[in-house]
């Protein structure tokens, strides 16, 4: 049985691993072991969730690798709102793939582990739930279904859909569904969605398993 230990940006993202893709990987003899990066230590405690610097990556990832050199590590952090001190946060790549391509191995060459595939949500964890918007019906009204479907209609695919402040895929499910909750409702929406039509509707995400299976 290998293992593959995931640094998560937060709660959801770990739920999303152990609810989504957890059973999904053991039936390849995988397990992934999800790990909620830490932003602040004290002598007492470690809080978690709420990346601000790239130092808070860079350290989690550094433990990681140092405490598990046999086994593989990866990432799900969001794209959308990066550190600025990211490495490679200024690629200069105009298609999207390519530019999060950079991005991740700048950041393999600044951790300089072999065991490490760097993996960025484009743009954010919420771009998997607009795989498919009829999958918010649990949490919103059939108008503001056909918004969201509308919505990602503008897009060349769910992971195009932008990074702004204001419309990045976060923004526009809150816009539309005011009681949406990342935490409590997004496993459940990519739950209804699953794995396979997530997989096909956002190829970057799709690139990252293909390369976990591949571990």
């Amino acid at each position: 049985m290998k293992s593959v230990y995931i640094l998560c940006e937060g709660q959801t993202e770990e739920r999303f691993v152990n609810n989504i893709l957890y059973d999904f990987f053991i039936l390849k003899n995988i397990c992934l072991i999800p790990i909620i990066i830490a932003t602040k230590r004290t002598v007492n405690r470690k809080d978690k969730g709420g990346i601000t610097s790239y130092g808070q990556i860079k350290r989690d990832l550094n433990i990681l690798c140092r405490q598990h050199p046999h086994e593989r590590i990866t990432t799900m952090i969001d794209y959308y709102r990066l550190p600025a001190d990211t490495p490679g946060i200024n690629s200069r790549k105009s298609l999207l793939y390519e530019r999060i391509e950079d991005i991740e191995e700048s950041i393999f060459t600044d951790i300089n582990c072999a065991n490490l595939t760097c993996y960025l949500s484009t743009h954010e964890f919420e771009a998997l739930l607009f795989a498919e918007p009829d999958a918010f019906e649990i949490v919103a009204n059939r108008q503001a279904v056909r918004n969201l479907h509308d919505a990602k209609g503008g897009f060349e695919s769910a992971e195009h859909i932008n990074k702004s402040p204001l419309t990045a895929p976060s923004k526009r499910i809150e816009n539309e569904v005011p009681n949406y909750s990342k935490v409590l409702h997004g496993v459940t929406i990519a739950s209804n969605i699953g794995l396979t039509k997530m997989r096909r509707e956002c190829r970057h995400f799709n690139d990252w398993i293909e390369k976990m299976l591949a571990m």
